[in-house]
C-alpha cells in the first residue's frame, strides 16, 4: 500500500503532524517495481482557521509517499498566494 501525507509546517493554528491525504492499494508480486502517480489539489490543504475560516494559507509543506505513517523521506513544497 502507498500513503500519501502532507505536513503543514507552519499555521495558524495547530494542525496534525501527518494528515493522511491519499492512498493506493497497488498488489506486488516479490521483487516487483511499479510507478503510482498522486494528484492533490491545492483544496485538498483548506483547513478551518482561527477566525473559522476555511481556505488554503500560503507557506511551506512536507510530503511523503511510504508504506505507512514511520517510514519514507520527506520533500518540501511551498503554496504561494
Amino acid at each position: 500500500m502507498a500513503l500519501l501525507y502532507i505536513q503543514d509546517k507552519v499555521g495558524s493554528v495547530t494542525r496534525p503532524v501527518k494528515e493522511l491525504k491519499r492512498f493506493m492499494r497497488v498488489p506486488l508480486k516479490a521483487g516487483e517495481k511499479r510507478t503510482l502517480r498522486f494528484e492533490l489539489p491545492i483544496s485538498e490543504l483548506a483547513f478551518w482557521n482561527v477566525d473559522m475560516k476555511y481556505g488554503v494559507e500560503p507557506g511551506e509543506f512536507n510530503l511523503w509517499v511510504a508504506g505507512d505513517s514511520q517510514s519514507g523521506s520527506a520533500v518540501s513544497f511551498k503554496v504561494v498566494m
